[in-house]
């Protein structure tokens, strides 16, 4: 009897303890939907008001910010490290279990996550070039992409898959918000005709995707249009961005 009594505590131990942990990982939820305006909000600026202002320079957000000179750059480095604490503390709760099961299913975080990866990842490769981050640490792709950008990136190629693109493809495909950190590294490498032409095959899928913005990257003073300029004659000519270039 003292046993059966003892097994039925510990049984309705186990049920209140999973119950109240489920509890919490719904709060945790409903604290980090509550960021969501938040988010939406710094991305819109970023999207309206920031990359217009930009383009008025004719070199395009990511060398406006690497450059920093003036005081809406600062905006944006703001809204870009408030974007990243949010994002690294929801990914910190999924790694350790504490949302629901289908939180990282939900299609409208899916959403977000891949707007704010091929938004802002372009300003964290540019901050860390002005750093000089590659120097001391390496290329960033290989020590310096934070795993928010990751996540939301395996989210985006599971979407993939479910709308039907081959896994190969989407491999293939490579990534699009890293664009501009392959850039910086031949730019400061000889010319290198296999990974050049790699680029131009894949810049072409990305924009087609949306994960390239061309309006940004193709302007006059673009240091991605200055750098392809630089490249042989004999390529340049032969090269599926003549027609872009002009």
């Amino acid at each position: 009897m003292f046993l059966f009594l003892l097994q039925s505590t510990r049984a309705r131990q186990c049920v209140r303890a999973a119950f109240e942990a489920e509890k919490k990982r719904v709060d945790n939820q409903s604290k980090i939907d509550a960021k969501q305006p938040k988010i939406v909000e710094k991305l819109v600026w970023i999207e309206d008001e920031y990359k217009p202002k930009c383009l008025t320079h004719k070199i395009g957000y990511y060398d406006s910010f690497k450059e920093s000179n003036e005081e809406k750059d600062f905006r944006a480095n703001v809204n870009r490290a408030e974007l990243a604490g949010i994002y690294d503390e929801v990914l910190g709760l999924v790694k350790e279990g504490q949302l629901p099961d289908g939180f990282e299913g939900r299609i409208e975080w899916i959403e977000l996550a891949n707007r704010y990866r091929r938004l802002i990842e372009p300003l964290d490769i540019s901050n860390y070039h002005r750093h000089l981050k590659n120097e001391d640490t390496g290329p960033y792709m290989i020590h310096g992409r934070p795993n928010r950008y990751k996540h939301a990136q395996r989210g985006y190629e599971h979407e993939l898959l479910k709308a039907g693109r081959s896994a190969e493809e989407i491999k293939r495909s490579d990534c699009g918000s890293c664009f501009w950190a392959e850039v910086e590294e031949l730019r400061r490498k000889e010319y290198d005709e296999a990974r050049v032409k790699k680029l131009e095959e894949l810049l072409e899928g990305w924009i087609r995707d949306k994960e390239v913005d061309d309006e940004h990257i193709f302007l006059e003073d673009s240091s991605f249009r200055k750098w392809w300029q630089s490249l042989p004659e004999v390529h340049r000519r032969g090269s599926s961005l003549q027609v872009r270039m002009g």
